[in-house]
């Protein structure tokens, strides 16, 4: 229970961790399908959650995201030009006919960056419909996204980082990056998403980054001390768990003795 906010917090918006994050979120509601309204406002461990208080305040500072993707290994990308949340082209009424959609997508001066953010969840077990293996497998002869065909790919990390990777490579009109993050203690999670790069045509395209590191690069590369002030919330947030020790300890106290 000690994860998931009372309903006074959550319409206060303390689940995140700066206004322009509550703002995205409030603006991504508005477009529609794609986020989990009760989730991302009461649960601490919401994935869509980290998505936007990490990614928001990047968003509102495009020289700052730049920055960042050039100090993890994507220089040629060349400049952010926008930021998607929660990120789904319109290409489903085009023949993709799955529900797949992106943790965020940056448009940049030469492609793109997709980006899948865990933090206490799996990658899906579901397979691409049969319907749209089409689009995948066109995808792949457009791009050379990967060595074989999006079908025979693994349940899991390869097949959800191939569906995501063709939406971003599709819309960036080259192989996009993509970029994974997740957090420090989580060990399970990037071996799935090194498995990805298996059958990738260009392994270098998967950045695999923990929350720390990321959270490193982020204050390495902020200009203002409001943008430090933003990293040091995220921190807290989300690495600083030793903080709530005590508190823990006691309502396991009052637990135990009940």
């Amino acid at each position: 229970m000690g994860s998931i906010l009372s309903a006074k917090w959550a319409e206060k918006g303390v689940n995140f961790t700066s206004p322009e994050a509550l703002a995205a979120y409030r603006e991504r509601r508005l477009i529609g399908w794609g986020v989990e309204p009760y989730r991302c406002e009461h649960y601490l461990t919401s994935s869509q959650t980290l998505t936007l208080n990490l990614f928001a305040p990047l968003g509102n500072d495009l020289g700052w995201l730049t920055r960042v993707l050039s100090a993890l290994g994507m220089e040629e990308v060349g400049r952010a030009e926008n930021l998607q949340i929660e990120y789904q082209p319109a290409l489903r009424s085009a023949g993709h006919l799955d529900r797949t959609i992106a943790d965020a997508f940056v448009g940049t001066s030469h492609g793109g960056v997709v980006i899948e953010t865990k933090l206490a969840d799996q990658f899906s077990k579901r397979k691409a419909s049969e319907g749209a293996q089409g689009f995948y497998e066109l995808a792949n002869s457009k791009m050379r996204i990967w060595r074989g065909r999006q079908s025979s790919f693994e349940k899991g990390a390869q097949d959800q980082l191939s569906r995501l990777h063709a939406l971003g490579s599709l819309i960036s009109d080259i192989p996009a990056h993509v970029l994974f993050v997740h957090h420090p203690l989580d060990t399970k999670s990037p071996l799935g998403a090194e498995r990805y790069r298996d059958v990738m045509e260009d392994p270098e395209l998967l950045h695999v980054i923990d929350l720390g590191r990321l959270m490193g690069v982020l204050r390495d590369t902020a200009r203002s001390s409001r943008q430090r002030s933003q990293v040091d919330s995220l921190y807290l947030r989300y690495l600083a768990t030793g903080l709530s020790d005590g508190v823990f300890e006691e309502m396991e106290a009052v637990r135990l003795s009940g």
